[in-house]
């Protein structure tokens, strides 16, 4: 099976497509492409019968809500409002990149700093697979 993987989200909260969690379209407004770079990406990959990934880093080291600053620096510890605002904000950002742009599978990474249980990955899986129940 051939198949692509797109970096959709990284570490530092960039962002290559649309953005539900921020006010801001960063691919559109802080590139120069100006514009989604992942909808061409995967229109490209279908025409050619190629499977579509993305990767979606679970971490975030921009937003304000989660604890790691940086991986030696932290915001807060054992906050569990701002840990579930995070939550809801990543949860956002991800239905956007699973039910807009359908990919065949998703690439989590970042997620050395919480355990399973924390990120709540088991109910992530069930959400992942009722927005769109074509992954691989």
């Amino acid at each position: 099976m051939q198949k692509e993987i797109f970096k959709s989200r990284e570490e530092l909260g960039k962002n290559a497509g649309k953005d539900a969690g921020r006010a801001i379209n960063e691919a559109v407004s802080k590139t120069p492409a100006g514009r989604d770079l992942i909808k061409p990406y995967v229109k490209a990959l279908r025409k050619n019968d190629l499977k579509v990934g993305i990767y979606f880093s679970q971490l975030d080291w921009s937003h304000q809500d989660y604890p790691h600053f940086t991986r030696k620096k932290n915001r807060y510890s054992n906050d569990s409002v701002r840990w579930n605002r995070f939550l809801d904000f990543n949860r956002a950002q991800l239905k956007e990149v699973v039910t807009g742009y359908k990919p065949d599978l998703i690439w989590f990474d970042g997620d050395w700093d919480y355990s399973a249980e924390q990120w709540k990955a088991k109910e992530l899986s069930e959400q992942v697979r009722k927005w769109h129940q074509a992954f691989l």
